[in-house]
């Protein structure tokens, strides 16, 4: 049956790749997929910051943001993070960012096909306008080397 993933139906019916399945609306289920990246960024103590990264799938993937491999909850009572996602982006919205705050940031959308991950790094720092920006990686995931070639496979 290949690399297909298929849908296990009562005895006497065919196997049928979930590919070739639509849902309601006539949409057909996606794996997701993040439409862009997100890109390492440096801000300076108390900066404001915005990480959005759009999506794709269907069903509509549940859409869950780390920071250092640890779930980041939002409270609506908080002016700190504000957490925010409709049905081709999310975002983090962190305000009055601290050197705390700085680390590896990552999304992970999720549906019954699939799931995926994306995420960059966030310096926070002291230094001022002309000074050190934190280390740049030369290359944009951290999966990535210029001696590897990329498969969706």
């Amino acid at each position: 049956m290949g690399d297909k993933n298929y849908v296990v139906l009562p005895p006497r019916v065919r196997a049928i790749p979930i590919s070739d399945l639509t849902i309601f609306g006539g949409k057909k289920y996606e794996i997701p997929e993040f439409v862009g990246r997100l890109e390492d960024k440096t801000y300076l103590n108390g900066d404001n910051f915005v990480l959005r990264i759009g999506y794709k799938g269907c069903p509509e993937p549940l859409v869950q943001w780390y920071k250092g491999q640890q779930p980041i909850i939002s409270d609506p009572d908080s002016t700190k993070i504000v957490i925010t996602a409709d049905s081709a982006y999310a975002q983090i919205a962190l305000f009055n960012a601290q050197r705390e705050d700085g680390g590896f940031y990552n999304c992970r959308i999720e549906n019954a096909n699939g799931v995926r991950e994306t995420g960059c790094h966030i310096f926070i720092t002291n230094d001022g306008p002309g000074g050190p920006r934190g280390m740049q990686r030369s290359y944009r995931s951290v999966l990535y080397t210029p001696s590897q070639r990329y498969s969706r496979y």
